[in-house]
């Protein structure tokens, strides 16, 4: 895959940051990574506080929060355009308040035909 690993990485880290932060101790939190028909999916799961729909449906908004106390709500909406930058999208879904979350990101294959390098707009 042609990415930007410093990007990538940032994204990595807000969602693994994230998880960890609303997974209470004894929880567990989790990456998947898998080849699909032409992308990358990667998941990160965690068996924490979970998201109603309607959290799911604000979470990438400009200011959203969970809850208040870190931060300026921002890193998801981030993490999210950054993967647009790279051809991909960024999701999450949840079974419900208590019941942990899935952020999912899906990322093109690189087109071994193509030469280059690639560079984040």
């Amino acid at each position: 895959m042609l990415a930007d690993p410093d990007r990538l990485t940032q994204v990595m880290w807000n969602l693994l940051s994230n998880a960890v932060k609303f997974t209470d101790a004894g929880g567990e939190v989790g990456v998947i990574v898998e080849r699909g028909r032409g992308d990358v999916l990667i998941h990160v799961r965690d068996t924490g506080r979970g998201l109603s729909a309607e959290e799911c449906r604000q979470a990438f908004q400009p200011y959203w929060q969970r809850e208040r106390g870190g931060g300026l709500g921002l890193g998801l909406l981030i993490a999210r355009r950054l993967v647009e930058l790279h051809g991909g999208a960024l999701s999450v879904t949840s079974p419900g308040v208590g019941r942990g979350a899935d952020f999912a990101i899906s990322l093109p294959v690189a087109d071994p035909t193509r030469s280059g390098s690639a560079h984040a707009a």
